[in-house]
């Protein structure tokens, strides 16, 4: 097949959509024309217009296809080239005649669909006359697990700050943050005693001093609250797997001890730390991204992210891919641990406080990870700041280009 169109309404455009254009885009030799048809039967969410620019940069950004292109150079265009986003607000038969066209790429997620698929085919039939019988109609199944999206059921989730990193590309939903909340998202990450939380703060301050609205958002507070809120009888079946791993001994009048879980996991080897933290990420994870989406009910502007295991918790998606990742040297980090426990009343010898460094991801291993985590995101950029200055005397010039990116759109 030499040229095909896709028709569709893509408002938000979804993995479903690409899921699609990822199997059209390999049966054409020359060119694949994805078409965002003006649907005037529904409420628009975004213009055809921005539809388009939106449509645009997910194929962009989209791994499958660059790593399609990659593996097929002998194609006559690259990936990119080879489909054409365009808008029209006519019939599809004006679009087909115009474009010399007759192959038309339809996506099949269900068995209903195909009924409905055959009534527009009539239509579209009826509307071509006497040269009906070139239209040539391409009806592609998707994927298993792309066959529960839709641009419906992700504007609902959307609307209630709902995790959308199945639903939609990134840029798609940092458009609809934008367009539903005006919120915008950095994360501030990094390893263990680097400042973190100082630098994700100060970061706030420039931006209020821009009156910018800027909030942070501590996800070692969320840790806190979820402690809380378990031992007010909320969370049972993550208070019944801590019991279960721990064992009754970190019970303090029975409230579960996030001091007694620490004092145990650091009174062992480092290879049983690591186990003891990795249980404990994964089974916090899915009550911390949600009291986490808690946190933006009711606010709009800058949100910091301030979360050592954003790379971790899979958390990139929540801020397109925009993170600094805060960094300094082994003195100054082991200087930040003494002077957060002396802050917090905790007491920890250095033999203890080696131990809990050591069990932690180094920071040149945290920035590897983080790096892998946006390649596999298609986008994003990752800034490294490194926290060496009491002053804060470099952060300036970190906030002003975290400005540019977020506000006049340079990514």
């Amino acid at each position: 097949m030499q040229r095909a169109i896709f028709p569709l309404t893509a408002d938000p455009f979804t993995y479903g959509h690409l899921n699609i254009i990822e199997k059209a885009f390999r049966l054409c030799d020359k060119e694949l024309i994805v078409a965002l048809l003006q649907n005037t039967n529904k409420k628009q969410f975004f213009s055809v217009q921005k539809r388009k620019q939106l449509v645009e940069e997910a194929i962009a950004s989209y791994s499958p296809l660059k790593r399609f292109w990659q593996e097929t150079k002998s194609l006559a265009k690259p990936a990119l080239k080879k489909i054409r986003v365009l808008y029209f607000d006519g019939l599809l038969s004006d679009l087909i005649l115009r474009e010399d066209i007759f192959s038309i790429i339809r996506g099949i997620r269900k068995n209903e669909d195909l009924i409905y698929e055959k009534l527009l085919e009539k239509g579209w039939r009826e509307q071509l006359t006497n040269i009906d019988e070139k239209l040539n109609i391409i009806y592609l199944i998707s994927d298993e697990n792309k066959r529960g999206i839709s641009s419906s059921i992700a504007r609902s989730i959307a609307q209630h700050h709902g995790d959308l990193s199945s639903y939609v590309p990134p840029n798609i939903k940092q458009a609809i943050d934008k367009k539903l909340f005006n919120q915008q998202k950095i994360i501030i990450t990094g390893s263990i005693a680097t400042g973190k939380t100082s630098v994700a703060q100060k970061l706030k301050e420039l931006f209020n001093r821009k009156e910018r609205e800027a909030y942070v958002v501590r996800f070692d507070d969320i840790v806190n609250e979820i402690y809380k809120s378990m031992n007010a009888g909320y969370f049972g079946m993550l208070r019944e797997k801590i019991l279960q791993h721990f064992g009754p001994q970190v019970l303090d009048a029975n409230e579960i001890s996030k001091k007694k879980i620490s004092k145990q996991t650091f009174n062992q080897p480092l290879a049983d730390i690591r186990k003891d933290l990795l249980f404990l990420e994964k089974n916090f994870s899915p009550y911390i991204l949600k009291a986490y989406r808690r946190e933006l009910l009711g606010k709009s502007g800058t949100f910091f992210l301030d979360a050592s295991q954003a790379a971790e918790y899979n958390m990139l998606y929540e801020s397109v891919g925009l993170v600094v990742c805060v960094e300094n040297n082994e003195e100054l980090q082991r200087q930040y641990f003494r002077n957060r426990n002396i802050a917090i009343g905790k007491e920890m010898n250095d033999a203890e406080m080696e131990k809990r460094i050591k069990a932690a991801l180094p920071q040149q291993e945290k920035r590897i990870l983080i790096e892998k985590k946006l390649k596999a995101l298609g986008c994003g950029k990752l800034f490294i700041y490194k926290n060496v200055d009491a002053n804060y005397s470099l952060l300036q010039s970190l906030a002003d280009e975290l400005e540019q990116i977020l506000f006049n759109k340079v990514r």
